[in-house]
């Protein structure tokens, strides 16, 4: 299993909507009673250690311009998948590009699997609950570790331009010991059944 076609028909087993971006990059999306709440895309080009070296700009390309035109709660769904195949694989600065992508958060979190993981990955998506519940004491737990991390911007609705100008001073970024406001949190799903709310449900 290490040829597009393959890596292209485990993908639309997954999803019905597949939109192709091109080069070697899809669009895809999750949704549940008709509403979308999570957004996934796949880099099949098989070019792991390029993407790593330019990751910055890469990614911000693909997800910068929807990243800010979708609410709070969806902007924090999204999920990028390289494909590890045989030319990445040969490479010598694979494994430490695979790392270094894996570790990076900005705009979505991010796996970098072989055909066969990223088959075994979807499926094992596929089969848990349509409906997963997060508790509030969960989505509270998730607001005060952003906060603590001086994240808390991401949970308020701001504009995007004055979000860019905060992130630009560095003042979104600032340590904030306020309480969370639980109105500003809706996590009623964990899209993908495998981000860190899932750790608050075990």
């Amino acid at each position: 299993m290490n040829d597009v076609t393959t890596v292209l028909e485990i993908i639309k087993k997954q999803f019905s909507s597949i939109q192709d971006l091109g080069k070697g990059l899809f669009r895809c999306e999750r949704s549940y009673s008709g509403k979308v709440f999570a957004t996934v895309y796949f880099d099949i080009s098989d070019d792991v250690v390029k993407r790593a070296n330019n990751l910055h700009d890469f990614q911000e390309g693909l997800l910068g311009a929807d990243f800010f035109k979708v609410n709070v709660d969806r902007r924090w769904n999204n999920y990028l998948y390289f494909w590890a195949g045989p030319k990445s694989k040969k490479d010598s600065k694979f494994s430490e590009a695979k790392s270094s992508i894996e570790k990076d958060r900005h705009f979505a979190r991010k796996f970098v699997l072989s055909a066969d993981e990223l088959s075994g990955h979807l499926c094992s998506i596929s089969s848990q609950t349509s409906q997963p519940h997060i508790s509030e004491d969960a989505s509270v737990r998730w607001g005060e570790l952003l906060t603590s991390a001086s994240l808390g911007i991401i949970l308020e609705k701001r504009p995007r331009t004055r979000v860019i100008e905060l992130i630009s001073s560095g003042e979104a970024f600032v340590l904030d010991n306020s309480p969370v406001d639980k109105s500003v949190l809706n996590f009623d799903q964990d899209p993908l059944g495998t981000g860190v709310f899932a750790s608050f449900t075990d």
